[in-house]
C-alpha cells in the first residue's frame, strides 16, 4: 500500500496517521518503554515515512530524506514524544481523580 504509485501521498499519510500510528501508540503505551524500545519505534516510524515520501533529488543526485525533513513533512512530533505526552496527560488525569 505504501509503495503503490497509484495512491496519492496525501492518502498514504492519512492512512498512516489513522491506522498505523494509533496501533503503534496503543501497543507502546502498554509497555515499559525502554530506551531500546524507543529507538526501535523511531526506526520503524522513519522507515514508514521514508517509504511514503520517497527520496529527493538534489543537483541530479538522489538521496534519502533526513529525519528532520520527514517529521517536517509529516507535520507532527515523532512517535516516542507523542507517547510520552499521552502518558503525562493520562497521569495528570489520574492525579486529579
Amino acid at each position: 500500500m505504501l509503495k503503490a504509485k497509484n495512491i496519492n501521498r496525501k492518502h498514504k499519510v492519512t492512512r498512516y496517521k489513522t491506522l498505523i500510528k494509533p496501533v503503534l501508540m496503543y501497543v507502546a503505551e502498554t509497555w515499559v518503554l525502554s530506551k531500546v524500545d524507543g529507538l526501535c519505534l523511531g526506526v520503524s516510524e522513519r522507515k514508514i515515512l521514508r517509504r511514503i515520501y520517497g527520496p529527493i533529488c538534489e543537483e541530479a543526485v538522489w538521496r534519502s530524506r533526513y529525519n528532520g525533513e520527514l517529521y517536517h513533512l509529516c507535520d507532527e512530533a515523532d512517535l516516542v514524544t507523542t507517547i510520552k505526552i499521552a502518558r503525562l496527560r493520562w497521569a495528570g488525569h489520574v492525579m486529579r481523580m
